[in-house]
């Protein structure tokens, strides 16, 4: 179960000792205060999220921050994202891409999609993972979600985008809110729905 496991980093440019291993409660998201300063940190890291031994996501961020206490989460961000240090310094210069790139795969291994944004918590307690300030989905079938923020709720294998959102497909554009989709983006539902689909 993912509930169990830990995040394993696969990289993280020269860090020694980093363990993500944290734990996470439902307070957090990725707007998150980060007042204290994080028990962890490291620059330019790649990492996977995996349940029974599958690879769920692939995760590759600028910058990593886990902080603990009453909200504990770890905070993923893209270069110009949040990416000051604790000790009030700029991220290193080679900090990695703008955004922070998530790669979601189905229980068999498959890719499902790629989701991108500034700023994505990761809030293990939950299974959830939580974007915002502009996210993008796309996904097989030449599907495409655009949002302010995207709720991504692992053990429900779902998908919720809270306010506006624009989704695309071959045969479909539709702009709405509140999207609320299964993880491949196949079937959902949104309110104040505008916008045309090609019927065959």
């Amino acid at each position: 179960m993912l509930r169990s496991a830990c995040l394993v980093l696969l990289a993280a440019a020269g860090i020694v000792g980093l363990g993500a291993c944290t734990r996470v409660t439902e307070r957090a998201d990725s707007s998150a205060s980060t007042e204290r300063p994080p028990v962890r940190e490291a620059w330019n890291v790649r990492f996977a999220v995996q349940e029974g031994g599958r690879t769920r996501a692939r995760i590759e961020a600028a910058r990593l921050a886990a902080y603990e206490g009453d909200s504990t989460y770890t905070l993923l961000s893209g270069a110009g994202a949040g990416t000051t240090a604790a000790d009030g310094e700029d991220a290193p210069a080679d900090a990695g891409a703008p955004l922070v790139t998530v790669h979601l795969f189905d229980e068999a291994g498959q890719p499902l999609a790629t989701l991108t944004a500034p700023r994505v918590a990761y809030l293990e307690s939950r299974r959830r993972f939580v974007a915002d300030g502009g996210v993008r989905i796309e996904a097989s079938g030449g599907k495409t979600l655009t949002a302010e923020r995207v709720i991504w709720d692992e053990a429900a294998r779902r998908v919720e985008a809270p306010g506006r959102v624009r989704f695309s497909s071959p045969t479909e554009q539709f702009e709405g809110e509140n999207l609320s989709a299964d993880e491949r983006l196949e079937t959902y539902t949104m309110t104040r729905i505008t916008g045309q689909a090609t019927i065959r």
